[in-house]
Formats: C-alpha cells, sequence, structure tokens
C-alpha cells in the first residue's frame, strides 16, 4: 500500500474551516494508481467494532505532475 499526503478540510467549533495536514494509508485498489494531485470525497462509518472507518466516495483527478526539466550540460572545453 502506498502513502497519500492530505488536506482535509475540517469545520470548528465557531464555524471556520482550518486546513489539517495528514498522510492517509491507500487501499489495495488504489495501489497503481497514477501521481498526481486529486479531490477525494470520503463516506465514513462506524464499523462493528466502534471504530471510525473511511472509504473513497469520489475520487477525481485535478493535475498530474509537470516533467522534470531536462537540464543539458554544456560542452567541455578542450
Amino acid at each position: 500500500m502506498r502513502m497519500a499526503q492530505c488536506i482535509v478540510h475540517k469545520v470548528d467549533g465557531e464555524g471556520v474551516v482550518v486546513p489539517l495536514v495528514g498522510e492517509l494509508l491507500l487501499p489495495k485498489q488504489y495501489m497503481d494508481i497514477k501521481p498526481g494531485l486529486y479531490d477525494v470525497e470520503f463516506e465514513v462509518a462506524i464499523s462493528q467494532q466502534k471504530r471510525v472507518e473511511s472509504a473513497v466516495a469520489v475520487m477525481t483527478l485535478v493535475a498530474e505532475p509537470k516533467p522534470a526539466a531536462n537540464v543539458s550540460q554544456a560542452p567541455k572545453a578542450a
């Protein structure tokens, strides 16, 4: 499994949206997903073991990573 860096937007007690940054362990079905920036909507439920669990409801690719710039080496003087 792979880890994904994510920003969760949480509404605090005063109604202010606060960004929380963390990592998410991706389920096996997303192991081969290509790198990029995604918008993800989660469904949250309480399991029989009384643990909060989430599942990906919708995942949309927002931006793919930009390719690295080619840096050519200058020819050496003889």
